[in-house]
């Protein structure tokens, strides 16, 4: 059944991507297909959350029995080929999802829906509506690109033949700087090979078929293999498990070689400041001493810290924004308390500090006061448009992100927006006044027609263009337009 609605779903948006020149009636009628497989989708879902609740409960069961000692009714090879298919389903079921996700993500961004909705690019919008990664929307959008472009490889994609991983190796085989009768040209020769793609990735798993399409992409690229030891520095920074972070880089020999020469001086000047302040009965005691990948890592955070006050009023390294509550001791939040409490110590690209790194920074740090204990901040009336330094910070402690439903964009990276504006209206430049709006959202609202409203220091009230309320509401969240047949049944 869902093989089904996939195969109507890829062949609607296919005739529909070649009826520029159909009549109108037609154009319609294959948007109401569009809109019965919306319909026939939800009736799977229903379906699928009943089985899901079936299964569960069988699992459930299976682990009562077995946690009770009772004596196995089913043989130990007959349980676990059962638990491999059933593996096997989701995997086949995951990847007519995935085709499914692909199909949408050409249909969102051909129509245009992201902008519509007031979200800077379709990846962005999917990872909202969808509940997905960043990562996983970007790949899903390659993936309809790639699938307008080869009618083959859509064509197995939808089959089953390929997965998302093969199909996003052979969206990257053109380089993203090709225009023009370039980008044609490459177009055409990839679409020349697809059967042989095809074949290669029957026999290979991503990981090596990726390596077989950036072969091709080299041969297709006029300039030749890219000299690696011209291209410019990289890093990539990403937050990981249990609170930690994760930073990879990939260096220019000219940075790479700046970098290890103030690395292996700051570990040394921190070598000797430890030398200095530990006397000798304490480096007799054994005590042990961090690792070098440690004194490095602390090493480099010092000398980002040093840059970042390097040219800066003060000595200030990063800004931590804190409530005076929070220094006081007392007694601990509820976890309740906890998840909601929004002006817990952060940084300003919204990063949440914790206690200990809070006393830390302020063992040597400069305080900077910005509200008063009655909860009262800094005005600056009509005397001046532009929010000065002091009045941001107030901002980003306030709003922590972008004000506009849905945008996580940290307040580090936002502007001031004047609720009643500043030129057209005489709205003055103070806290009830500005909210932290993304440089996208900003333009939103300036040239596109989003209208924000109310007090920045309490609730907000965000327009859409038309006059409608905006609803951030994940799509995923969200109940189907066309109520489904039955309701899920759960045993």
């Amino acid at each position: 059944m869902f093989d089904d609605v996939i195969e109507r779903t890829f062949d609607t948006l296919g005739y529909m991507s070649n009826t520029v020149s159909t009549p109108t009636a037609d154009v319609r009628d294959a948007w109401t297909s569009v809109s019965n497989v919306a319909a026939a989708t939800d009736n799977l879902a229903v379906e699928l959350d009943a089985m899901n609740w079936v299964a569960v409960g069988a699992f459930e069961g299976i682990d009562h029995a077995d946690a009770a000692g009772m004596v196995r009714s089913v043989a130990i090879t007959e349980r676990i080929a059962t638990a491999r298919e059933f593996s096997f389903a989701a995997a086949r079921l995951q990847q007519r999802l995935d085709v499914m996700h692909v199909v949408a993500a050409g249909a969102v961004e051909a129509e245009g829906v992201a902008l519509d909705d007031h979200v800077r690019s379709t990846a962005k919008w999917m990872e909202h509506h969808h509940g997905i990664r960043w990562a996983q929307a970007a790949t899903y959008v390659r993936c309809a690109l790639a699938c307008r472009r080869y009618d083959k490889i859509a064509l197995a994609f939808q089959a089953g033949e390929l997965s998302v991983g093969h199909v996003n190796a052979i969206a990257g085989i053109i380089p993203g700087r090709f225009h023009g009768e370039l980008l044609d040209a490459a177009v055409d020769a990839v679409a020349g090979v697809q059967t042989e793609l095809i074949d290669c990735a029957h026999r290979h798993g991503v990981d090596v078929f990726g390596e077989f399409c950036d072969q091709i992409r080299d041969r297709l690229d006029p300039d030749g293999r890219p000299d690696r030891a011209a291209e410019p520095s990289r890093v990539s920074l990403s937050k990981t498990v249990h609170g930690r972070w994760k930073l990879d880089g990939d260096l220019s020999d000219d940075d790479g070689a700046m970098l290890a020469t103030r690395l292996m001086d700051r570990m040394a000047k921190n070598r000797r400041a430890e030398q200095d302040a530990t006397n000798e009965s304490e480096s007799e005691s054994g005590a042990s001493k961090p690792c070098a990948s440690e004194q490095r890592a602390r090493a480099l955070c010092d000398l980002v810290a040093d840059g970042a006050g390097a040219k800066a009023p003060g000595r200030v390294g990063v800004y931590v924004h804190i409530d005076l509550e929070h220094l006081q001791l007392g007694p601990l939040p509820s976890l309740a308390e906890a998840l909601t409490d929004h002006t817990a110590p952060h940084s300003e690209a919204a990063l949440d500090i914790t206690v200990d790194t809070l006393w830390s920074l302020l063992a040597d740090a400069d305080v900077t006061p910005i509200f008063t204990r009655t909860g009262h901040t800094l005005s600056y009336g009509r005397t001046r448009r532009l929010a000065p330094a002091i009045l941001r910070r107030i901002i980003a402690h306030r709003d922590r992100r972008c004000r506009i439903p849905g945008c996580d964009q940290p307040a580090i990276v936002t502007d001031a927006h004047h609720l009643i504006e500043w030129d057209a209206d005489d709205g003055p430049t103070c806290p009830s006044n500005c909210c932290a709006g993304c440089n996208f959202h900003h333009h939103d609202i300036h040239d596109r027609g989003l209208r924000v409203t109310g007090d920045a220091d309490g609730e907000l009230t965000v327009t859409n263009p038309d006059g409608t309320p905006f609803d951030a509401t994940p799509g995923y969240r969200r109940p189907p337009a066309v109520p489904p047949d039955d309701e899920p049944r759960r045993e």
